[in-house]
């Protein structure tokens, strides 16, 4: 069932919202995941008596969350340290090198994302 009231927020923000298959929660396994989490760090940890509690203890766990919880995708790092450590570049792939403006190198890390490098 998808609300005839949530396809017109998305459709008036321009939002094409993209659905899995019915019982098959494998096909979203990241989100998936990240709703376990919420569960069981929020909403099976706390009884709330309004939405307003429970938009605040939700903010200051997504806060935590995303600064200072160790993420496996990140080899086990928090956030604010992966974003610290992006300034090194780990590892250059040559296939993927390009000189730009004479004195910049675009390269691909480990992590397949962009880093310009000052090749002189």
């Amino acid at each position: 069932f998808i609300s005839h009231h949530y396809k017109m927020w998305c459709q008036e923000r321009g939002i094409v919202a993209k659905h899995i298959q019915p019982g098959k929660p494998s096909q979203n396994g990241y989100i998936e995941r990240f709703n376990r989490t919420f569960r069981e760090d929020v909403l099976d940890a706390y009884i709330f008596e309004t939405v307003n509690q429970l938009n605040i203890v939700s903010e200051k766990w997504q806060d935590q969350y995303n600064e200072t919880h160790p993420h496996q995708s990140l080899e086990g790092m928090t956030p604010a340290t992966f974003k610290y450590s992006r300034r090194k570049v780990i590892e250059v792939y040559e296939s993927v090198k390009a000189k730009m403006n004479g004195s910049y190198v675009a390269s691909l890390d480990r992590f397949s994302t962009f880093n310009l490098l000052d090749a002189t």
